[in-house]
């Protein structure tokens, strides 16, 4: 009973998540359409590219959110595995698109931080670009296993999507999730490490100041980004690729925490 009550918080915590991702990030989009400079900055451009696709998931998986938390019973409940899979797939599609931008978000930093000419010299377009598509073909991978292995079979009194995925690709989705989880975790920790040596270099002259703040501005918001995608999303991926590993099933137990960990990242 106490398992299932917590649940329950649970599923009420993500729809008023999903709300508040709503209403935040529809109003920053808004922002974003009138700001011409964000087309001129790959940065940018993938950081609006994150904010859009946080927006369309939390509309899409509303009413999977809705559905679990409407046919919630403190006794017994036995959800429809079509509907559960089918309206809960766009979550499947966002995380993998959240780790691989934030992955590329850490890697552009990377190189503006250790290889500024390098960086200097890559079209910034042609990154963005590149990333988006990059992230899309992992995503519709994920989408195209999961809706062809799962088999649609019921698990009676199980509020999440997890219950109903297939076995084989549970651990397919876990383990590459969780390496996606690791780099991210081995370059933020890189950028970290590099913006604390850079602190303890002398000012710049007056002529650059206005470079280096601009520069240090753009460090400390890939900073911010990174490191709440590190406590939301990048370590839940890797606690949930070990217990992948593991072979244990702790999705009845734990209910949506990986769906609330993925919408409290995409608060702004």
């Amino acid at each position: 009973m106490s398992t299932k009550v917590s649940i329950l918080v649970l599923d009420i915590m993500v729809v008023l998540l999903q709300l508040a991702v709503i209403v935040c990030n529809g109003l920053i989009i808004f922002l974003l359409i009138k700001e011409k400079t964000v087309r001129r900055n790959a940065s940018r451009l993938l950081v609006s590219f994150l904010t859009t696709t946080d927006f369309i998931h939390a509309v899409a998986t509303l009413p999977y959110s809705i559905y679990i938390l409407y046919y919630w019973d403190p006794v017994y409940f036995d959800l429809n595995p079509n509907v559960v899979i089918i309206t809960g797939a766009p979550f499947i599609v966002q995380l993998k698109i959240n780790l691989t931008v934030t992955i590329s978000i850490a890697a552009e930093r990377i190189l503006a931080l250790f290889f500024p000419l390098v960086f200097r010299r890559l079209s910034f377009n042609s990154r963005a670009t590149y990333c988006l598509l990059f992230a899309f073909s992992l995503a519709a991978l994920d989408l195209i296993l999961c809706l062809s292995l799962s088999e649609f079979n019921r698990t009676p009194d199980c509020g999440t999507i997890g219950c109903f995925l297939n076995v084989y690709f549970s651990y397919y989705w876990a383990i590459s999730n969780m390496v996606m989880g690791i780099v991210v975790i081995a370059l933020t920790s890189l950028i970290l490490v590099k913006l604390r040596v850079m602190r303890q270099k002398p000012q710049p002259a007056r002529a650059f100041k206005w470079k280096e703040n601009n520069f240090k501005q753009a460090n400390r918001n890939c900073a911010g980004i990174l490191l709440i995608s590190l406590i939301f999303i990048t370590l839940p991926s890797v606690f949930v690729g070990v217990i992948a590993i593991a072979n244990l099933r702790i999705a009845s137990t734990v209910g949506p925490f990986y769906l609330v960990g993925l919408l409290c990242a995409s608060e702004p």
